[in-house]
């Protein structure tokens, strides 16, 4: 334990919940990309966690998924967790498209139920709640083109 009272079970136990969280997230994107004709979602575990904190406890670098979006073949996004102990926020995934980006940041508490806020350059201090509608615009998908 070190001065704040920290120690490596709790660093873990949030290692894991952030696992979770992402894992989540990702599957309520493709719930919501899943009645897309030409919309296909990929899944990679290609990206790997280690933050000071889970350095400092001896703790492993744990591997985190990212996720791709395809219109038919084309790439059209990317999903990436960027970290986890991110200031004033419980993690944050960044959402990269061509019509623009987002970092989509968790504002619940610790171990609490997400709650998903995007920042992007019109909701840039604010954000605004994570929707279906949010990702579809993001994408450049018409919400006429959605079942």
């Amino acid at each position: 334990m070190n001065e704040n009272g920290i120690t490596q079970e709790l660093v873990q136990d949030r290692v894991l919940d952030w696992v979770k969280r992402v894992d989540n997230l990702y599957m309520t994107i493709k719930d919501w990309l899943h009645p897309i004709e030409g919309c296909r979602v990929v899944e990679h575990q290609d990206a790997t966690m280690y933050e000071e904190l889970m350095y400092r406890f001896g703790l492993r670098p744990q591997a985190m998924p990212t996720l791709d979006i395809y219109e038919d073949d084309e790439l059209i996004a990317r999903m990436k967790p960027i970290g986890l102990w991110i200031i004033g926020a419980n993690g944050r995934v960044d959402l990269m498209s061509r019509h623009g980006g987002a970092q989509i940041i968790d504002e619940s508490e610790p171990f609490q139920e997400s709650k998903w806020i995007a920042h992007d350059r019109e909701h840039f201090l604010k954000g605004q709640l994570l929707t279906r509608d949010y990702v579809l615009r993001k994408l450049g998908i018409p919400n006429h083109e959605c079942v």
